[in-house]
Formats: C-alpha cells, sequence, structure tokens
C-alpha cells in the first residue's frame, strides 16, 4: 500500500492520550466526580454517569444518582445499527467502553462518542499497572525491542499475521522513542528525521488497515497502558519535535509491506 506524499504535522497526533480511564479507587464523598469517572463501593464497581459530588453509589436500575452499576456478565455487545443513549456501557472487542452522548453507527474504538474503561472481565477495574523499574519504558527481557508485558499483550490480542507485525512494529516504534525521551538522549538531526518517518509510516499503516479492518484493536491503546505512560508519549513527541530543529521530513511512497518486514531496533 502506497501513499504519494505526507507531510509530517501529522506526527504530533501520533502518540496523543490513549482514550482510556484511571483505575479505580474508594468512592469520596467530598471528591467531584465527572462522566467516566470509575469508583469502588461495598464491594461493587460504578462509573459516573455526569458529575456529582456526595451523591452515595447506589445498586439500582436508574442513574438519577449519577452512577451506573458495573457488572460485566450483563454489559451486552455493542451493536452497529442499535442507538445508545450517553451513560451506556458495552463491550467491544477486548475492551469496555461508556456513550459520552446519545450515538448510532459510531464504533467505540474509533469514535469521540465513547470513552474507553479499564474494566477487567471480573467486573472490577483493573489496578493501574505500576510501569516496570518504576519507569514508563519497562523491561526488556530478550532485547527483542518489546516492552515484556506488551509483548505478552500482543500475543494475546492479536492472531491475524499482519495484526501481530502492525502490533510488533507499533510497540519497537513507541518503545524507541519513550527511551529517547525519558533517557534525555541527545540525536543528531538525521536520527530524529529516521524516528519520525518510522513513527509516521507506522501510523499510516495501521490507518489503512483500519479502513478494511474497523475492529482492529489499535496497538496504541495496548501499548500505553497506564496514564503515566500515555503523558510520556505527549512529551516524547514533543521532544522529537525538538530535536528536529526544523527539518521536518516530507516521506514519500510508503509500502506497509515493505515496513512490516522490519523496523531497526
Amino acid at each position: 500500500m502506497k501513499n504519494k506524499f505526507i507531510q509530517f504535522g501529522i506526527l504530533l497526533s501520533i502518540f496523543s492520550l490513549p482514550n482510556v480511564a484511571l483505575s479505580a479507587e474508594e468512592w469520596d464523598e467530598k471528591k467531584v466526580y465527572n462522566s467516566g469517572d470509575v469508583v469502588q463501593w461495598k464491594d461493587l464497581t460504578y462509573i459516573s454517569s455526569h458529575w456529582t459530588q456526595g451523591t452515595e453509589p447506589l445498586n439500582n436500575k436508574v442513574n438519577w444518582d449519577g452512577w451506573i452499576t458495573i457488572n460485566t456478565e450483563e454489559i451486552e455487545s455493542w451493536q452497529q445499527s442499535t442507538p445508545y443513549n450517553g451513560g451506556t456501557v458495552v463491550e467491544y472487542n477486548v475492551g469496555y467502553y461508556i456513550a459520552k452522548w446519545w450515538n448510532n453507527n459510531s464504533i467505540p474504538s474509533d469514535s469521540a462518542e465513547w470513552q474507553r474503561l479499564d474494566l477487567d472481565v471480573g467486573g472490577k477495574p483493573s489496578p493501574d499497572p505500576t510501569p516496570d523499574d518504576g519507569n514508563v519504558i519497562g523491561k526488556d527481557s530478550d532485547g527483542d525491542g518489546l516492552r515484556d508485558d506488551y509483548a505478552v499483550t500482543v500475543e494475546e490480542t492479536y492472531t491475524n499475521t499482519q495484526e501481530v507485525a502492525l502490533a510488533t512494529q507499533a510497540g519497537k516504534e513507541f518503545g524507541k522513542l519513550l527511551e529517547f525521551s525519558e533517557n534525555n538522549i541527545e540525536i543528531t538531526v538525521e536520527d530524529a528525521q529516521l524516528m519520525a518517518i518510522d513513527g509516521i509510516t507506522i501510523q499510516y499503516c495501521i490507518d489503512i488497515y483500519k479502513q478494511t479492518n474497523p475492529d482492529f484493536v489499535n496497538p496504541i491503546d495496548l501499548y500505553y497502558d497506564t496514564i503515566e505512560r500515555a503523558i510520556a508519549s505527549n512529551e516524547a513527541s514533543t521532544q522529537l519535535y525538538k530535536a528536529l530543529q526544523g527539518n521536518e521530513p516530507d516521506i514519500y511512497d510508503i509500502d506497509c509491506n515493505v515496513f512490516l518486514e522490519g523496523v531497526s531496533k
């Protein structure tokens, strides 16, 4: 798949915050909660449907109090032909999403109408994992360019060969960017250009694949699995932009098949 010309401006949008929710904490009557916030209270999990403060979460069938009881065994799968009201929680692919407002025919993983929730299959929010070694880069025990836990996630999430390749190469590019930024590595303008080109290319190839495979789980949502990592991704793209010193690359003739054959670590 080829594209004749891509502007560098796309780079700053590549590593934007993935659409994830913070992990659940115990409900606090003094705290302000906004739509999408997840809490635990009296052994149950709730998500806030709208702004609320001081209203105790109750296990009821309505959400007039601002809280929706979460039980993944009762959450229905998203259906393209079904209209959804704000506050509705659905299951889609390997995740759960809450509708921010009324919508119809909006794919949860690809639209602003939905917010992804950090829920596990047991119905309780997954704990926000602490990055390995106390940093956002994490461990790469076998030196293959992939963070250990992300490599496991790729294996568990994808079965299609092309999807595995996309997710693998994306992980390598994300890892290189974070390592460059977090360790304050000084690189030449030429190296910064190569890093930028690889980053733009992987995002382009993901976008092209998703056009014909809308259910494909975007690797960015899996790689940046903590708020710390998500924020670091934005900081890293800013650092890369500065390292280019105004020498943004213009990219011609992207061939995703060639690119996926291998990217330098």
